[in-house]
C-alpha cells in the first residue's frame, strides 16, 4: 500500500526544463567525478515532556561539478541514417538547503510520526557544445522550493489497530533555459535566423493524501482495508523569448502554456494473505475513481476524464520441500497520465527537443506476470534460482517525432493505440567447493522488449535484445590472502522496424587481491578491465591501510587510477538510436585519510 501512495505522488524535482548533458559512467565516482563540494550538518535530539521526542536534521550543499566529453549520435529512420558529432564542456551547479523535523511518540496506547521536510533549491547548469555547425551555449537556471508534512498514527480500537495517515505537499519550480544562437528557426521565427531564445517554465504544485485503515483476521484470512482520498492541483505557465536585432520578442500564441490542472483521487485498497502449511497466498485490489481536468484558458484548450479503476494483484508461495520452493504472480494495473506530462503549447525541453503533449489525456494497461523457481541448500552451500517477467502494456498515446536534418526534433503527442511487450529471464548459481575454501557463481540473463515508435511520419517497430552472462570466483588462498574475480560480458541488438540494425557487445574483468600481511596492516590492489566495441580500457588501485585498535585510529593512502587512463566510452540505444559518449576521467591521483571514532 505505501509503494501505490509513493507511486501516485507528484515526483520531486520534476525535470521540466533542462541542458544536454554527458551520461556519467557506471563505475565508481571517484574515478570520473571532478567536483567542489561543501557541506554543512546539524542534528539536535530534544525530549518533549515523558512521551514526545523531537529530532531535527538541517544540511547544506554547495557543489560545483565539470562534464567534459565527446558525443556520437546515430539517428536511425526509415529513409536515412542521421550521423552528428558534438563535443560538451558543462558546468554544473547544486546549491540547496534541506531539513527534516521530526516528531515521534511511541508509547502503548499511541504510535505517532510526524515528519516536516523543507527543502530549497537553487540550481544552475551552464554548457557548451561544439559541432559542424559551429558553438551553441546552454544556460540553465532550475530553482525549487517545497515543503511537506507527512503523518502517521496507530491508535487501539477495541482489539484492532486503526492506522492514520496525512500528506501535505507544496512546491514551486520557476525554471529557464537560455540558448544561443537560436533553434528551431522554421517553427519559432518563420524560418528566419535569430540570435537566441529564453524558454521560462514555472511549475507550481499542491498535493494532499489522507487515509485511514486497520486489519482484522476471518477464518484465517488477515485482511487490511484502507479508505482515502488524495487530491492535487497544479498551474503552468510557460513562454519562449527569441532575442532578435530589433530586442526581444514573445514566440507565437502556440508556443505558450498557462494551464490548470485537477486530479481527485477517491481510493478503497485491500489486501489479504492467507497461509496454510507450505502455501502463502496474498491478494490486493486496490479499486480507485479518478477523475483529470486540464484547462488551459490562453489556447482556449480543454478535458476531462473521469474513471474507475481496478489494479487487481494475486501471488503465491509454495515451498516444495526444505530445500526448493516455488513463487508466482499476476498484476493489471490502470493508470492515468501524469499532469506534469500535459500541456497544448509547445516547450522547448532542451536545445534537441521541441515538444507539445496536446493529445487526449494518456491512459495505460498493463499486464504482469512473474514466476520463480528458488533452489537453497544451505547444507552443500548451493544455491540456485530461476525468474521469469513478462509484461504487456497498452497505451491509448504515441508520440510522434519529426527530426530536423541538425540533429533536433519536434515532438507531438497522439491519439493512436500502440501496445508494448516486455520479456525476462534471469537465472543464478552458486557453489561452495569443500576444500578449496573458494565459491564458484554464475548469473546469466535475456530479456527483450518491443513498441511501435512513430518518426518522420513513419510507423515502425523496434525491437531490442539483451544478454547478460556474469561469472565469479571467490577464493582463500591462505590465512592472509584472499582473491577475487568476476566478469561481465553483455550483448545488445537492436532491430529498428526492417531497415536497421545495430548491436553493442561489451565486455568487463575484475580482479581483487586482499592481503592482511599483519595485525593491523591491510593492503588491497584491484584491476579491472573493459572492451566497448573494441574500446579498451585499464584500471588500476591500491589501498593500504593501518588500523590502531587501541586509539580506535585508521590511516589509510589510496592511489587511484594508477594506469593514469585519461577517458571512457560507454555505449547507450534509444527507441530509434545509439549514443557513443567518451567521458573525461580523472588522472591518477593519491589520497592520505585519517578515521577515528570515541
Amino acid at each position: 500500500q505505501d509503494n501505490r501512495r509513493r507511486r501516485d505522488q507528484p515526483a520531486d524535482n520534476p525535470d521540466i526544463l533542462d541542458i544536454q548533458s554527458l551520461s556519467p559512467p557506471d563505475f565508481a565516482q571517484n574515478r570520473y567525478l571532478d567536483n567542489n563540494i561543501q557541506l554543512l550538518n546539524a542534528n539536535a535530539l530534544q525530549r518533549l515532556g515523558k512521551d514526545f521526542q523531537l529530532r531535527a536534521n538541517i544540511f547544506y550543499i554547495n557543489d560545483s561539478q565539470r562534464q567534459q566529453g565527446l558525443v556520437q549520435r546515430s539517428l536511425y529512420t526509415p529513409t536515412d541514417t542521421l550521423q552528428f558529432s558534438e563535443s560538451l564542456e558543462n558546468r554544473l551547479h547544486d546549491n540547496y538547503l534541506q531539513g527534516e523535523f521530526s516528531l515521534n511518540r511511541n508509547v502503548k496506547t499511541n504510535y505517532l510520526d510526524n515528519r516536516l521536510r523543507f527543502q530549497s533549491r537553487f540550481d544552475s547548469r551552464r554548457g557548451e557544445l561544439l559541432n559542424d555547425n559551429g558553438a551553441l551555449r546552454q544556460h540553465l537556471k532550475s530553482p525549487f522550493h517545497a515543503v511537506s508534512n507527512e503523518l502517521r498514527s496507530v491508535k487501539p480500537l477495541g482489539s484492532r489497530l486503526v492506522e492514520f495517515t496525512s500528506l501535505l505537499l507544496l512546491d514551486h519550480s520557476p525554471r529557464s533555459l537560455e540558448i544561443s544562437p537560436g533553434r528551431f528557426e522554421q517553427a519559432l521565427s518563420e524560418g528566419q535566423p535569430y540570435q537566441g531564445l529564453r524558454q521560462e517554465a514555472n511549475l507550481s504544485r499542491f498535493y494532499s493524501d489522507h487515509a485511514a485503515g486497520f486489519s482484522f483476521s476471518w477464518r484465517g484470512i488477515s485482511i487490511s482495508p484502507r479508505l482515502g482520498l488524495a487530491h492535487r492541483r497544479q498551474t503552468l505557465e510557460s513562454q519562449i523569448i527569441l532575442n532578435q536585432q530589433q530586442g526581444p520578442i514573445m514566440a507565437a500564441p502556440e508556443m505558450a502554456n498557462n494551464l490548470d490542472a485537477t486530479q481527485t483521487r477517491a481510493y478503497l485498497q485491500t489486501e489479504a494473505s492467507y497461509r496454510r502449511g507450505d502455501l502463502n497466498l496474498s491478494f490486493s485490489l486496490p479499486i480507485s475513481w479518478q477523475q483529470l481536468r486540464m484547462k488551459d484558458q490562453q489556447l482556449q484548450q480543454e478535458q476531462a476524464m473521469s474513471r474507475l479503476l481496478a489494479d487487481p494483484r494475486l501471488s503465491a508461495d509454495y515451498r516444495l520441500n526444505g530445500f526448493w520452493r516455488m513463487r508466482a504472480s499476476y498484476s493489471f494495473t490502470n493508470s492515468l497520465g501524469d499532469p506534469d506530462g500535459g500541456h497544448y503549447g509547445y516547450i522547448l525541453k532542451n536545445h534537441l527537443s521541441l515538444q507539445q503533449n496536446a493529445a487526449p489525456l494518456s491512459q495505460t494497461q498493463r499486464h504482469s506476470i512473474t514466476a520463480s523457481l528458488i533452489h537453497r541448500n544451505p547444507i552443500t552451500s548451493f544455491f540456485n534460482s530461476v525468474n521469469y517477467f513478462f509484461t504487456i502494456s497498452h497505451y491509448n498515446q504515441m508520440y510522434a517525432t519529426r527530426l530536423q536534418p541538425n540533429g533536433s526534433s519536434l515532438t507531438e503527442a497522439l491519439l493512436l493505440p500502440n501496445t508494448g511487450y516486455t520479456h525476462s529471464l534471469q537465472g543464478q548459481s552458486s557453489r561452495h567447493i569443500p576444500g578449496t575454501r573458494s565459491t564458484i557463481a554464475l548469473r546469466g540473463s535475456y530479456s527483450y522488449n518491443s513498441r511501435q515508435v512513430l518518426v518522420n511520419d513513419r510507423l515502425f517497430e523496434t525491437r531490442n535484445h539483451f544478454y547478460s552472462i556474469n561469472p565469479q570466483l571467490s577464493t582463500r588462498i591462505n590465512e592472509w590472502l584472499r582473491a577475487e574475480y568476476r566478469a561481465n560480458l553483455n550483448y545488445m541488438l537492436n532491430n529498428f522496424g526492417s531497415f536497421g540494425k545495430n548491436n553493442i557487445s561489451m565486455l568487463r574483468h575484475f580482479a581483487d587481491l586482499h592481503a592482511f600481511p599483519k595485525g593491523g596492516h591491510y593492503i588491497g590492489l584491484s584491476a579491472e578491465y573493459y572492451n566497448h566495441r573494441n574500446n579498451e580500457h585499464y584500471f588500476l588501485d591500491m589501498t593500504y591501510r593501518y588500523t590502531i585498535r587501541k586509539h580506535r585510529l585508521d590511516l589509510e593512502a589510496r592511489w587511484i587510477n594508477i594506469l593514469n587512463t585519461a577517458s571512457w566510452t560507454m555505449f547507450q540505444s534509444g527507441a530509434y538510436s545509439v549514443v557513443e559518449s567518451t567521458y573525461m576521467l580523472r588522472p591518477s591521483q593519491l589520497f592520505a585519510s585519517v578515521k577515528f571514532s570515541f
